[in-house]
């Protein structure tokens, strides 16, 4: 199960971190973009690695305050999930 979820983490952060970049290329050249709503979803389904990277290596989405506001909030949400999964709140015990 352990491999299982790795394999996803890697995936789902691959994916986010390809689909930040490929938005910001569509920015510059100044064509469709890939929609916040996407890119958040990205983000909170795991890709928040894959995120953060290409927000700081292309420099995307950085600027944008109400964009950040919610990349943060996400954030936020992923770091109190891993603070008790991996305390001995884990919020797992509640659903099994």
């Amino acid at each position: 199960m352990q491999k299982l979820v790795a394999y996803y983490l890697v995936v789902v952060n691959i994916w986010t971190f390809l689909l930040y970049v490929y938005d910001k290329r569509q920015a510059v050249k100044n064509l469709d973009r890939v929609s916040e709503r996407k890119l958040h979803f990205y983000t909170l389904i795991g890709g928040g690695i894959g995120a953060t990277l290409a927000m700081v290596l292309a420099r995307h989405k950085i600027q944008k305050n109400s964009f950040m506001v919610r990349y943060y909030l996400i954030m936020l949400l992923w770091i109190v999930w891993l603070v008790l999964y991996f305390s001995e709140i884990n919020p797992l015990n509640f659903v099994m």
